[in-house]
């Protein structure tokens, strides 16, 4: 299966999620801001050329190993995990917590 990159706004597409275009000025600004104040661990210079930085080519460089799915299909299914609706807040779980600890 090939394993070609693709471009961000298509890997969101696929994940449903919507894409809304920020200039790229205005998002290093942001990026470098978060970063400097400790709300994000993600400096600028995680800010790629519209491309995820990431590779499998030395797993399967090795011969062993060929990735069942694209980048864009796991991307996708990650989304979805994470969309999950936890069935209590924070608050419940641990009013939960503190009560089955007494």
């Amino acid at each position: 299966m090939p394993d070609d990159p693709d471009s961000l706004p298509n890997i969101a597409a696929a994940a449903g999620l919507q894409v809304v275009e920020i200039p790229g000025e205005m998002l290093v600004q942001a990026v470098i801001s978060s970063w400097e104040s400790g709300v994000s661990a993600f400096g600028p210079d995680w800010l790629g050329e519209g491309t995820l930085i990431c590779s499998n080519a030395k797993l399967k460089a090795t011969g062993t190993w060929t990735p069942r799915y694209t980048t864009t299909q796991a991307f996708a299914a990650t989304v979805k995990a994470l969309a999950w609706t936890p069935r209590y807040t924070t608050t419940q779980a641990f009013a939960a917590t503190v009560k089955a600890l007494e």
